[in-house]
């Protein structure tokens, strides 16, 4: 076994062929080697640090090493051998530190993936447990136990305990020696293909299979109710506001948003991004979490998606719970702002009137719920404190969820760490509620903005006199508690709004000519994403294939008929295809 390095000439197959063979391995390790390379080096990675502290940083950094080591320990050696044809491999501590290597990298990778797949299977399946939280917030623990379990496999080899590393195939590779006929052989091949191959197959192929059934349990059981929660967890990372419920999600509680405002995304409020948020628009989010430089936001005043609807009502001063929903916890804290529209009512909040009105969390002086670390993928319950001093019959309620897990330095202390930095994933859930000044509960929603289905071109003639005008002054009254010191000593306050236009003349008139147009599509046609009005039973082609509506919907971008948008479309071959078989 200890032969010269230079000794041994291949001679079992013709040197051209080994050569051949050689620059094949060669440059599928270089690519890897590249791919990684670039993906250390994009802004991607630099801008963010992303693998570094991101809850599945672990799992990528390790696979990177493994992957790297392998390459670096194989590829000189497959170099020399392939210009000078001498079976390097053939020297005994460069078989046995190769083939460690190799072996040792092929098992973590195999415990990786496993491990990827049964989080995944827990994450979307399981009820929140210890066992969700230990493969979520404890990953970097799993990876350390994946290496380890490794290396107890691998390192005794190296000194013939149980089996040892000998040269295979045509020399490019050491690995186990299967052909030992020793019994201490025998059980440790036996056990590393039980323990090392099946088990995690096994593991794996259970996970996914799961996993897949289960989607497409779903996508036949759309309307049953059951499958709203796995549908939100399996399509959608990360979270949003349950309640009030948001804009975004209000379709899954209501089912008055369902036709007009069923948006799949709703979990993925995330301003665009990270790298989109801080490096195209300088940290700043819409107030419901779509991109701020998005030109019609969705849900927004104006917007396809707004409809104005009162989802919850409070009384002025209160207690109130706040249910926000986590699929994936990034750590971080939460924020909750309040502004109130009554003064403008044609017009929607923005951060400036949002920030006037920091809500305090109960039980403390503090804005920010910073125990999100300390649950899982699950509800979270944080009991939020009302202001005195706001009644309102329209007010937006906005969550905010600054994550914690991109890597930064405080500009203040200058210390880095997780989630120190500006540039953090950013989160946003806005919805409408209203506060009630003497605590009578309200039953009925309030429609602030009444929404339309059609697309309409209206055209109005107005002839008005200037003679004479009419002013109409609005005084609202209100009670503030005069118990409170930052009050006057006055209990009462009122403000005073008043609008002035011309009147009509008695002897002219007033017309008005509307015309609504709605556009939808007639027969099979192509899928547009421009505000169409579908309905039950119409048919699209897209991307090949045909589609059926199953529920009337208004189309916009990113509403492309497929598995994300079941509620609405339904592929034809799949109806075909069922009749058929009848």
């Amino acid at each position: 076994m200890n032969t010269s390095l230079n000794s041994i000439v291949i001679t079992t197959i013709h040197c051209s062929l080994y050569r051949f063979l050689g620059f094949i391995l060669l440059i599928a390790s270089c690519t890897n080697l590249f791919i990684t390379f670039r993906y250390l080096t994009s802004r991607y990675f630099t801008k963010t640090k992303h693998f570094t502290i991101n809850r599945s940083s672990p799992v990528i950094s390790g696979m990177l090493f493994s992957s790297t080591l392998v390459i670096f320990t194989t590829v000189p050696f497959v170099i020399m051998q392939c210009f000078t044809c001498q079976a390097y491999f053939s020297h005994e501590i460069i078989c046995k530190m190769h083939g460690f290597v190799c072996f040792c990298a092929g098992l973590f990778n195999m415990y990786i993936v496993a491990l990827l797949s049964f989080s995944r299977y827990l994450s979307i399946l399981h009820k929140p447990s210890w066992l969700n939280r230990l493969f979520e917030q404890r990953c970097d623990l799993n990876v350390l136990c994946c290496a380890l379990l490794a290396i107890c496999w691998t390192f005794p080899p190296i000194f013939g305990i149980g089996n040892e590393y000998v040269r295979e195939g045509v020399g490019f590779y050491c690995s186990l020696n299967w052909k030992n006929p020793s019994i201490y052989s025998r059980i440790y091949l036996i056990s590393v293909i039980f323990f090392n191959y099946f088990m995690p197959l096994i593991l794996l192929v259970y996970s996914n299979l799961r996993v897949y059934f289960t989607l497409h349990h779903l996508l036949k059981s759309s309307k049953s109710p059951k499958y709203i929660r796995l549908s939100k967890t399996f399509i959608y990372g990360h979270g949003y506001l349950f309640e009030p419920v948001a804009r975004s999600s209000a379709w899954l509680v209501d089912s008055s948003f369902r036709q007009c405002c069923t948006w799949p995304n709703h979990m993925e409020m995330f301003c665009g991004g990270l790298g989109h948020q801080w490096n195209v628009n300088d940290g700043k989010c819409s107030i419901c979490g779509e991109p701020y430089d998005k030109k019609v936001k969705l849900f927004e005043k104006g917007g396809a998606m707004y409809k104005g609807t009162i989802v919850k009502t409070y009384t002025q001063g209160e207690q109130i719970d706040v249910k926000v929903m986590l699929t994936a916890n990034h750590k971080g804290y939460f924020e909750f702002r309040l502004c109130n529209l009554d003064a403008s009512p044609l017009a929607d909040a923005n951060q400036e009137c949002l920030d006037r009105h920091q809500l305090i969390i109960a039980g403390t002086n503090s804005t920010k719920f910073r125990d999100v670390n300390k649950y899982g993928s699950e509800m979270i319950t944080v009991h939020v404190q009302l202001p005195l001093d706001v009644a309102c019959q329209h007010c937006v309620f906005q969550w905010k969820y600054t994550a914690g897990n991109s890597w930064g330095t405080d500009p203040t202390t200058g210390q880095s760490g997780a989630g120190l930095g500006r540039e953090n994933e950013t989160f946003m859930g806005c919805s409408d509620i209203a506060i009630l000044s003497d605590g009578s509960p309200t039953d009925p929603p309030i429609v602030i903005v009444p929404t339309t289905s059609t697309i309409r071109t209206t055209s109005t003639t107005t002839k008005i006199s200037t003679t004479t005008s009419t002013v109409i002054t609005s005084t609202h009254h209100w009670t503030r508690p005069s118990t409170t010191s930052q009050w006057s000593t006055s209990s009462t306050a009122s403000s005073t709004i008043t609008w002035t236009w011309p009147s009509l003349s008695t002897h002219e008139s007033l017309s008005s000519t509307t015309t609504t147009t709605t556009r939808r599509p007639l027969g099979l046609t192509t899928w547009s994403s421009d505000f169409f009005e579908y309905q039950i039973g119409d048919e699209v082609m897209y991307d090949g294939m045909k589609y059926r509506c199953v529920a009337p919907h208004r189309s916009y971008p990113g509403a492309e008929p497929g598995i994300l948008t079941w509620a609405w479309w339904k592929p034809i071959q799949e109806e075909e295809e069922k009749s058929t078989e009848k």
